[in-house]
Protein backbone atom coordinates (compact mmCIF):
# COMPACT_ATOMS: atom_id res chain seq x y z
CA UNK A 1 0.00 0.00 0.00
CA UNK A 2 1.28 3.71 -1.05
CA UNK A 3 2.57 5.72 2.07
CA UNK A 4 2.27 9.14 -0.13
CA UNK A 5 -0.39 10.65 -1.96
CA UNK A 6 0.40 12.81 -5.59
CA UNK A 7 -1.45 16.02 -5.42
CA UNK A 8 -1.53 18.42 -7.72
CA UNK A 9 -0.19 22.38 -6.72
CA UNK A 10 -0.54 25.56 -8.76
CA UNK A 11 2.84 27.43 -8.24
CA UNK A 12 4.53 30.69 -10.67
CA UNK A 13 6.91 30.24 -12.63
CA UNK A 14 9.44 32.11 -10.26
CA UNK A 15 8.24 30.09 -7.39
CA UNK A 16 8.71 26.97 -9.37
CA UNK A 17 12.41 27.97 -10.21
CA UNK A 18 12.56 28.16 -6.81
CA UNK A 19 12.19 25.34 -5.23
CA UNK A 20 14.11 23.71 -8.19
CA UNK A 21 17.05 25.64 -7.10
CA UNK A 22 16.53 24.70 -3.11
CA UNK A 23 15.85 21.04 -4.52
CA UNK A 24 19.36 21.27 -6.45
CA UNK A 25 21.14 23.14 -3.53
CA UNK A 26 20.26 20.87 -0.59
CA UNK A 27 19.87 17.28 -2.36
CA UNK A 28 16.34 16.76 -1.92
CA UNK A 29 12.99 16.52 -4.60
CA UNK A 30 11.07 19.52 -5.18
CA UNK A 31 8.24 17.53 -3.38
CA UNK A 32 10.82 17.24 -0.28
CA UNK A 33 11.56 21.07 -0.63
CA UNK A 34 7.83 21.20 0.13
CA UNK A 35 7.68 18.93 2.53
CA UNK A 36 10.38 20.57 4.81
CA UNK A 37 8.45 23.95 4.31
CA UNK A 38 5.07 22.33 5.35
CA UNK A 39 6.60 20.82 8.51
CA UNK A 40 8.43 24.05 9.10
CA UNK A 41 5.09 26.57 8.73
CA UNK A 42 3.50 24.33 11.44
CA UNK A 43 5.89 24.44 13.65
CA UNK A 44 6.06 27.86 13.20
CA UNK A 45 2.29 28.25 14.23
CA UNK A 46 2.65 25.70 16.85
CA UNK A 47 4.96 27.69 18.58
CA UNK A 48 3.35 30.82 17.84
CA UNK A 49 -0.12 29.45 19.77
CA UNK A 50 2.52 28.34 22.73
CA UNK A 51 3.78 32.05 22.99
CA UNK A 52 0.65 32.94 22.37
CA UNK A 53 -0.79 31.12 25.95
CA UNK A 54 2.12 31.18 27.71
CA UNK A 55 3.00 34.81 27.37
CA UNK A 56 0.72 36.55 29.42
CA UNK A 57 1.07 33.36 32.30
CA UNK A 58 5.10 34.34 32.28
CA UNK A 59 4.78 37.80 32.28
CA UNK A 60 1.80 37.46 35.45
CA UNK A 61 4.82 35.58 37.22
CA UNK A 62 7.02 37.99 36.40
CA UNK A 63 9.02 35.66 34.24
CA UNK A 64 11.12 36.75 30.86
CA UNK A 65 12.64 34.93 27.98
CA UNK A 66 15.81 34.88 29.88
CA UNK A 67 14.63 32.97 32.74
CA UNK A 68 13.20 30.40 30.88
CA UNK A 69 16.44 28.35 30.12
CA UNK A 70 17.62 28.41 34.16
CA UNK A 71 13.99 27.36 35.07
CA UNK A 72 13.81 24.78 32.31
CA UNK A 73 17.62 23.60 33.85
CA UNK A 74 16.23 23.61 37.85
CA UNK A 75 13.29 22.01 36.74
CA UNK A 76 14.84 19.14 35.25
CA UNK A 77 17.17 19.27 38.24
CA UNK A 78 14.87 18.45 40.68
CA UNK A 79 12.90 15.82 38.32
CA UNK A 80 15.87 14.06 38.69
CA UNK A 81 16.80 14.05 42.04
CA UNK A 82 12.71 13.13 42.83
CA UNK A 83 13.78 10.31 40.84
CA UNK A 84 16.56 8.76 42.69
CA UNK A 85 14.16 9.63 45.96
Amino acid sequence: MRTTKTVSISMSPADVRLAARLAKSTNRSISGVLREGLKRLASEQYWQRVHAVARPKADALGITESDVARLVKEHRAEKRRNKVH
